[in-house]
């Protein structure tokens, strides 16, 4: 009995203004640049191509507007890109990762 994969819909729908599609298609080109050949280059790759070959331009709060379709896969790759690009290039002020540690100990321990 021969299967065959069906592809879901994509789960998430992004709107993007101009300057946000530019920031993050800024961000890809840094991965690019930096080492095409590295895992986080290949992502970005991936998600530039993407984005240049399935982006919708629709009018959206008045303005020209990127419309992505995107699995979670593509949203957990973008995600994980930006946010190291941005540990990367941006001091942090805070240890965040502290206050995530904390908040699972107290739910820990309050149930």
């Amino acid at each position: 009995m021969a299967t065959s994969k069906v592809k879901s819909n994509p789960t998430v729908e992004l709107f993007l203004s101009r300057s946000q599609i530019n920031g993050l298609m800024y961000v890809l080109d840094c991965y690019l640049e930096a080492d095409p050949e590295h895992k986080y280059g290949q992502f970005a790759k991936k998600m530039k191509d993407k984005i240049i070959n399935h982006a919708s331009i629709i009018m959206y709060d008045d303005e020209e507007t990127v419309k992505l379709h995107m699995y979670e896969t593509d949203i957990a790759i973008m995600l994980k890109l930006y946010s190291t690009y941005i540990s990367a290039i941006q001091e942090m002020p805070k240890d965040y990762f502290l206050d995530i540690v904390e908040s699972r100990k107290n739910k820990k321990t309050s149930v």
